[in-house]
């Protein structure tokens, strides 16, 4: 009964991944369905924005005409282009394929409710105008209309912060912008053309909308690359360079001569420009378009996937529900047998990791029971020999059960003070030992800085030792330290060698330096590369110089005197 009851446990937890497969995926399900359905929405409210943007246009050639014709004190000449404007707008509305109540529509004039009193109302303006005798009145009468509409217009491509395309729908919003700007600067700078600047404020009222409308295009091209490129391939060169000079006239105060046909060439050019800005919006609709359907596809393939593995997770969970409740029995038969082979071989484990360790650092050993180790490549790893410098004088002066009491001694001290350190002993060879840092990570920043604090303690404790019955016999120690350089493809290797006697090893450029670097240095003294200095410089805790009496080799070497946090420095040793 009670083997019975352990095995539909068994079964009863081997279902419950499958269940939270089917709920996780039903989740997923879910969520991608209403991103379909924000998606499909956003499409058709950037198309209804494009439809919105092009009224807008034709609104603000429309403002840009009635500013030069009463500019112009109702030039005649003008009429045809009046007239022209006022058909481009009105078909525009026309098109409109529906008129959106928005929620601050209560907060709006009456003429805002639907399309058709906006329409009776653009054409209460039109009368109005040939009334008029001031500039600003005719740009506010417009004006306001547009601004609402231009809002409305952004309202209708709006997204959340953390999808793909919200950084595209901010560009286009900044582009719409800009445009709206554009078209204020064009209306106002009829004036100029035509009587030239009357007023102080009428030029800081111009110069506004002309910083607004460079901030608003600066930052759309910085949140998309995509509008950027199509701004260049769609704004004509010259053109730009003409309005660039048209506009600089205006702020420089600079223009010649004050007449109609100035006016015109004046709204002509910016005319020009404002359609191209028209179909830098258009095409940048069609781009975010393609990109939400792009969105919506893979959202699609997604549903139908999860539907895939919603019906594949709960086949396979009632197969292997029943596989599972076959092959327990079998299991619990062989579970008495694997438990006594398991104890003796937790045994041999032990012991096979506590050999393994002694052989290779301890972070490579837990590596080589995880999965096999293959060589590796380390560019800024930290190499440093060490080396009693004088271990032949005292070998000549002790018996050989002295000598290796003394290396006992000393090699005890150096396993000690591995660990705080965060250093790895590689090798060991007579009197010479050779650790290394930054192997376990790979680029570390404290890596230089752990072998030079292990070098100072290293000099400090053992040089405390004194060899049994010889005078003056302290150990002495000396240190080569060098670090690769990134740039060096040959600056070191390492890796585990299982021929024989397992063990790990180093090699390279990095290596061989640090061993003529304690070749030759003086006893009780720390020398390091140019390498290791850069290093310990950006630290600013240790106290360092250039060695300058060193003829043997041909590069500049530095000795480490000391450390600002510790109190023992070359000089006390």
């Amino acid at each position: 009964m009670e083997r019975s009851a352990s095995m539909w446990r068994i079964i009863v937890l081997t279902m419950i991944p499958g269940i939270i497969l089917v709920i996780q995926n039903s989740l997923h399900l879910r969520a991608t369905a209403k991103a379909i359905e924000s998606k499909n929405s956003m499409k058709v409210n950037v198309n209804h924005s494009l439809e919105l943007g092009v009224v807008i246009h034709y609104l603000q050639l429309e403002t840009g005409i009635a500013s030069l014709y009463l500019s112009s004190n109702l030039d005649e000449i003008l009429n045809p282009r009046v007239l022209n404007a006022y058909r481009n707008t009105d078909n525009a509305l026309e098109r409109l394929a529906y008129w959106v109540s928005h929620k601050d529509a209560i907060s709006l004039p009456a003429y805002f409710a639907s399309k058709e009193s906006f329409h009776e109302n653009l054409r209460r303006i039109r009368k109005e105008v040939s009334n008029i005798t001031v500039l600003e009145e005719v740009v506010n009468l417009y004006t306001v209309s547009t601004d609402v509409l231009v809002d409305w217009m952004i309202e209708a491509a709006k997204e959340e912060r953390d999808t793909p395309i919200w950084a595209q729908l901010v560009a286009y919003h900044m582009l719409i912008r800009c445009k709206q700007m554009v078209g204020l600067e064009r209306d106002i700078g009829s004036h100029f053309y035509t009587h030239g600047p009357s007023s102080m404020k009428r030029l800081i009222w111009y110069k506004s909308n002309y910083d607004l409308a460079r901030t608003f295009l600066a930052a759309f091209g910085s949140y998309s690359e995509k509008g950027q490129a199509l701004y260049i391939d769609i704004v004509d060169p010259r053109l730009q360079d003409i309005v660039d000079e048209l506009r600089a006239e205006i702020i420089n105060n600079s223009i010649n001569e004050f007449s109609t046909d100035n006016g015109v060439h004046w709204l002509d050019n910016m005319t020009a420009y404002l359609d191209n800005l028209k179909e830098v919006t258009v095409q940048m609709a069609i781009y975010i378009e393609s990109e939400v359907e792009d969105e919506i596809s893979k959202d699609e393939v997604e549903v139908v996937i999860d539907v895939i593995v919603l019906i594949v997770t709960v086949v396979v969970t009632f197969a292997v529900s029943c596989l599972i409740y076959k092959i327990a029995k079998d299991i619990q038969n062989v579970k008495d047998m694997l438990q006594e082979k398991t104890l003796h071989l937790e045994k041999e484990k032990s012991r096979t990791e506590s050999l393994l360790s002694q052989l290779v650092p301890a972070k490579i050993s837990k590596r080589m029971h995880q999965c096999a180790t293959e060589p590796e490549f380390f560019p800024k790893v930290t190499v440093m020999f060490v080396e009693i410098s004088n271990f032949d004088m005292l070998m000549s002066k002790t018996t050989p059960a002295e000598t290796f009491a003394l290396l006992s001694d000393i090699f005890e001290v150096y396993e000690k003070r591995l660990i705080p350190f965060n250093v790895s002993k590689i090798a060991c060879a007579g009197s010479r030992l050779m650790v290394a840092s930054g192997l376990m990570v790979r680029i570390s920043a404290r890596a230089a800085a752990d072998v030079a604090c292990f070098a100072l303690d290293l000099l400090e404790r053992v040089g405390q030792i004194q060899a049994a019955h010889v005078l003056g016999g302290k150990v002495q120690l000396r240190f080569g330290i060098n670090t690769g350089n990134l740039r060096d493809n040959r600056a070191a290797v390492g890796g585990v060698i299982t021929a024989g006697l397992t063990r790990y090893c180093l090699f390279g450029d990095t290596v061989t330096y640090a061993r003529t670097l304690v070749d030759t240095c003086l006893p009780l003294h720390v020398q390091i590369s140019e390498s290791t200095f850069s290093e310990l410089s950006s630290q600013k805790n240790f106290i360092m110089r250039k060695r300058d009496d060193d003829k043997k080799l041909d590069t500049t070497t530095y000795l480490i005197l000391g450390n600002h946090q510790s109190s023992v420095s070359q000089s006390d040793i």
